[in-house]
Order: C-alpha cells, then sequence, then structure tokens
C-alpha cells in the first residue's frame, strides 16, 4: 500500500483508498479495526498523535502494535479493557491506558470504542482516544516496588509467551530487552556462552527519554570466565546464584579481564545499582543477564533480584531452544547442501546452479534442482544460439535475458504437476536462446511471498535480471536470490544457462 508522504486527507484504508467517513479531529485520533482487531482505517490525526504512518499501521494488530502497560510492558490481552467490545459488543470507554508512538515514547490516552460495520456486511469497531494528563510511567521513584504481585505474575507470564513465540536468538533477545525495560532499568546487557567456550556480549540495551538504543561500540567479545572468581558476573557465567552490584563492588584490583570490561561497563553507563543473574537452559548455563539503574533513581532490592533471577531463568529456556533449533537447521542446511547434484559439463554453454534453504528450515527438504545431458545431445544452432525444448509440470515460467536487458518470460509449456497419477502427453514449448543471452529457471520460493502479489515478484526478478545481463553466470544466480526473493519466505532452488557468443 502506498500512502501519500505528508499526505492531510480525513483518513486512509488498508486497500490505499482515501475515505471521508472518519474526518479529523482537532485532538482526538481515529482508526478503525475489524473484527480480528487488525486495524483497517485510519485518519491523519491518528498518525500524527501516535508518531506513526498509515503503512505502519494498516494491517497490523491494534493491541500488540500500541497497547502497553503501564512500564512500558507488552500487555496480555486478558488485561486489555478496550477488546472488551470487540467479544462481547456495545461500548465502552476509559482513560489510563497506555499507546506506544512508533519512536518508543509512551503515551497516556483517554478512549472510546464502539462496534460499528464494514464493507460487505462484516463488522468491527472505531476507536476514538485523545492524549490524556498524567505523570510518564517511568518517572515513579520505584516501578519494581510499585508492582503488584498480580502485576509480577503478569510479567511473567507475558515473559514466557513472548520469549517462546520465537526460534531466533537475535529476535528472542530484542523481545527479552523490550520486557525488561524501562519496566525494570534503564540498562540490560545480556552475555552469551558461545558453542566454542567463549563469552559473547550479545547485547547492550539502553532506554532513555523514551527511546530504546543499542550499544554496539560495548557489545562484542569477551574475556574468558575465570573458574575461581568471587566476582558477580565470573559467578553468573558459572550459574551460580544471582546478586545485587553497585560500582564499588567493582572498584578493587581487578582479579580477571572480565572484571576490567566490568569496570567499565559501569563507568560508561553511570548505572549506581544493578543485578545480575544466570541465564540456565535445561542442562547447561546460557549466559548472564544485567539489569542497571543510572536515570531511575531507585536501586534494586532483594524482591526485584528475585523477579530478575525468574526472568532470566525463563529467558533461558527460551535460548536454549532457540540454539538447538539453530544447531539442527544448520545441520539440515549442510546436509541438503551435500545431497545437491553437480551440474553437468556442456560444450557451448556456461551453467551455474544457487540453492538457498529456507530462512527457518529445520529439516531436509524442500526445493530439488537436477541437470543431466540427454543421450541424443543438446540442440545447437549453426549460428552458435540454442534451441530450448521445454515442459513445464507447475513453477513458474521460465526467464529469458538478452544480451541488451530485454526480457520476456517463456509462458508456454504448462502442464500438470508431475506425481498426481492423471494419465497425461505433456506439452512441449521451444524457443531459440540467441548468443549472449541467460536463460533463468526458479522455484516459486524467489518471487511468492504473502505481501505481494505473483505479478509484482516476476515484475522485481525481470527488472533484477534485465540490469544484470552482462553479470558473470557464476555469480548472477546468488546475487538475484539476494536481491529479489522475500526475506521471509520459501526455499529457493535457481539454475542460470548462458549461452555464450559463436567462436
Amino acid at each position: 500500500m502506498n500512502v501519500p508522504a505528508g499526505d492531510t486527507g480525513a483518513s486512509w484504508t488498508a486497500d490505499g483508498r482515501r475515505l471521508c467517513r472518519l474526518p479529523d479531529l482537532s485532538d482526538a485520533g481515529a482508526y478503525v479495526v475489524d473484527d480480528r482487531g487488525r486495524i483497517v482505517e485510519v485518519t491523519a490525526q491518528a498518525e500524527r498523535l501516535l508518531c506513526r504512518p498509515a503503512e505502519d499501521l494498516l494491517g497490523r494488530d491494534a493491541h500488540d502494535l500500541l497497547h502497553r502497560g503501564k512500564y512500558g510492558e507488552p500487555l496480555p490481552r486478558s488485561r486489555c479493557a478496550m477488546r472488551q467490545p470487540l467479544i462481547v459488543g456495545g461500548s465502552a470507554q476509559g482513560e489510563g491506558e497506555w499507546f506506544e508512538h512508533g519512536d518508543g515514547v509512551l503515551m497516556r490516552v483517554s478512549w472510546m470504542v464502539t462496534p460499528c460495520r464494514l464493507d460487505e456486511g462484516r463488522t468491527g469497531a472505531l476507536v476514538l482516544f485523545h492524549e490524556s494528563p498524567g505523570p510518564a510511567p517511568y518517572e515513579t521513584a520505584a516501578a519494581t516496588a510499585s508492582m503488584s504481585q498480580l502485576d509480577r505474575l503478569a510479567l511473567l507470564a507475558e515473559t514466557t509467551t513472548t520469549l517462546t513465540a520465537s526460534l531466533d536468538v537475535d529476535e528472542t533477545l530484542r523481545q527479552l530487552v523490550r520486557l525488561v525495560l524501562p519496566l525494570l532499568a534503564d540498562w540490560a546487557v545480556v552475555d552469551l556462552l558461545t558453542e566454542e567456550g567463549g563469552v559473547s556480549r550479545a547485547a547492550v540495551a539502553h532506554f532513555e527519554g523514551g527511546l530504546l538504543t543499542y550499544r554496539d561500540d560495548l557489545e562484542g567479545p569477551m574475556p574468558p570466565v575465570p573458574q575461581e572468581s568471587p566476582m558477580p558476573l565470573s559467578r553468573a557465567l558459572r550459574g551460580v546464584t544471582a546478586t545485587l552490584v553497585s560500582p564499588e563492588t567493582y572498584q578493587g584490583l581487578p582479579d580477571s579481564g572480565i572484571a576490567v570490561v566490568q569496570q567499565e561497563l559501569f563507568r560508561v553507563t553511570g548505572m549506581h545499582s544493578a543485578c545480575i543473574a544466570p541465564i540456565r537452559g535445561v542442562r547447561d548455563v546460557v549466559g548472564a543477564l544485567t539489569l542497571g539503574r543510572s536515570g531511575q533513581p531507585a536501586t534494586f532490592t532483594t524482591a526485584d533480584l528475585l523477579l530478575v533471577e525468574d526472568i532470566a531463568r525463563r529467558a533461558g529456556l527460551a535460548l536454549d531452544n532457540a540454539r538447538l533449533y539453530e544447531r539442527q537447521r544448520r545441520v539440515a542446511e549442510t546436509m541438503q547442501r551435500h545431497l545437491l547434484p553437480q551440474l553437468p559439463s556442456v560444450p557451448g554453454l556456461e551453467m551455474s546452479a544457487s540453492y538457498r534453504p529456507a530462512p527457518h528450515a529445520s529439516q531436509v527438504g524442500g526445493d530439488w534442482y537436477d541437470s543431466f545431458v540427454l543421450p541424443d545431445g543438446a540442440k545447437r544452432r549453426d549460428d552458435g544460439g540454442w534451441r530450448l525444448r521445454w515442459t513445464n509440470a507447475g513453477h513458474p515460467p521460465p526467464l529469458l535475458v538478452e544480451r541488451d536487458g530485454r526480457t520476456r518470460f517463456l509462458e508456454e509449456g504448462q502442464d500438470l504437476l508431475l506425481g498426481t497419477g492423471i494419465p497425461t502427453v505433456r506439452v512441449d514449448a521451444t524457443a531459440d536462446l540467441p548468443p549472449r543471452s541467460t536463460l533463468v529457471l526458479y522455484t516459486d520460493g524467489l518471487i511468492e511471498s504473502p505481501t505481494r502479489t505473483l505479478d509484482e515478484g516476476m515484475s522485481r526478478l525481470s527488472r533484477y535480471a534485465a540490469s544484470m545481463a552482462q553479470r558473470p553466470v557464476a555469480s548472477l544466480g546468488d546475487v538475484l536470490i539476494d536481491r529479489v526473493r522475500p526475506a521471509d519466505n520459501d526455499d529457493v532452488a535457481l539454475l542460470t544457462v548462458r549461452i555464450p557468443d559463436h567462436p
């Protein structure tokens, strides 16, 4: 969907149409959600209040995207008063809820939700909201001290649900940081033990002024863990109990390289209070979680430490699962790559194959390719070109790229999928391949995506292939996959054949 930049029209819908039935109000924003809670229409004033453009709002789940607890934590759906009209019908209103801006700042809102009818007989709800006065949620004297037991249990439940939703280590770390900042601290540091036995500072995040930033200058490899050191981080990385820490803890003569790094961390961040907890997996220690306060005045308490220790334990289980999944995926990918066939050497042709597994594949299988010389040889023309004869069993059409960048899809030769058991005489098609032309054969993972049509994917492939008509065929396939394939899509097998100039 394309929304004109800076447009101040009345409202936009998910299919890009501009409507006038939601006129802008002077102070209030408005959006419409469907019966699944997804935003289907939004006003320009809502964009301004939320600091989010329409394209970042439309089609998204309003609760997951916007609604937060008063400490910035994701809000469980069971505690969301704004969802009630969607479930039981009727209107509702309230105040003291929190929305998250596009820049991470929380906004206290007053709101009203009322049912409405959408197109084609569907039902949804109209949401009106405006900013209401009140203290910033992270300016309380001691955020965790004011948390009730119910809030703590809700946070732990949300931690389990959120962290186990992903099998990607980096995404799990990002979600962990969002859960604890700014609710529990200003700073979050995650140190992970590597498979080689070393330590890596995987994340250093800081929440200040409503913004979450990552300090990659403080991340990277760490010194080894001394086995006898009594210092808190060394103990945590060995799986010993969580510890309350202050700058004074690391003011003495450092007993190891890792203690030197910790001294520098406290100096750079200005943390006056911190707690360090081991991140334990099912069998072994995965790493350590450090939460620190520099802007928040309150110091960590024993009750805080127990909460952080519990969060770290749940994070450990999620990270352990994610790492196991990554190992299985690497083994499967290595096995699959070793099973891929080698292309034959055909005089007068340049051929290359590229294969890219699905980003989250965990088993051998998926798209495949093969190439072999038939007993009667190949069809080569006298002018140095070749005659292509093919039949298509359900794949997208091959793409022919001529030396001057002109492209066309070979739409002929379409027939049934193989293995259906339906008796048929397959349809063949032929085409001439001129010198210096390139034939691209590919599976649907290169162009298919839930977020765009097949025509858009094919157009993107044609455009990039045309711009690389003279690129060496050995690298063409990999570059096309990098440029054309959707980031979250299926696995891809791709064959490229170049017709050299006639000698």
